[in-house]
């Protein structure tokens, strides 16, 4: 999720809990658009809305972090994956392959080690490589 999309999910929440947001100011919500971020930045916009739309269709009140969190759910268990995670869990891949690249001689079909570890990766035109997480029920796919 971006910073955008955190932003538009403010946005519905503001619409929807207009007191919630009465006489805040431009810096509280610059800080409260980055808190959610940071908490939600590995969650897919999909599973977001899906969690805030049942909120607003079962509370009065604004949500806090730990209610979206809780509705979040078991999905929540599979894309909340920190960067230090996915880096290393990349890294133990990496080793595999090549592993088998020296047992084998043969250069190894990334897309096997991909499937076996859940990551995609994906060279952008710049030359630098993004990780992404495969989530197995959706097979939608978190960028970091």
């Amino acid at each position: 999720m971006t910073l955008k999309d955190i932003t538009m999910i403010l946005s519905v929440l503001k619409a929807s809990y207009p007191n919630a947001f009465k006489g805040q100011t431009e810096n509280e919500a610059i800080i409260m658009r980055n808190l959610w971020f940071s908490q939600f930045k590995n969650v897919s916009v999909d599973a977001m809305n899906k969690a805030i739309q049942t909120h607003i269709n079962q509370s009065k009140y604004m949500p806090t972090i730990a209610e979206v969190r809780d509705l979040l759910g078991e999905e929540k268990a599979i894309e909340m994956k920190t960067d230090k995670e996915l880096t290393d869990q990349y890294r133990k891949m990496l080793m595999d392959y090549q592993r088998e690249w020296r047992e084998t001689g043969k250069l190894p079909n990334m897309e096997n080690y991909e499937k076996l570890y859940n990551i995609t990766t994906v060279i952008k035109e710049d030359g630098n490589i993004e990780l992404q997480w495969r989530n197995k029920t959706k097979n939608n796919l978190q960028k970091y």
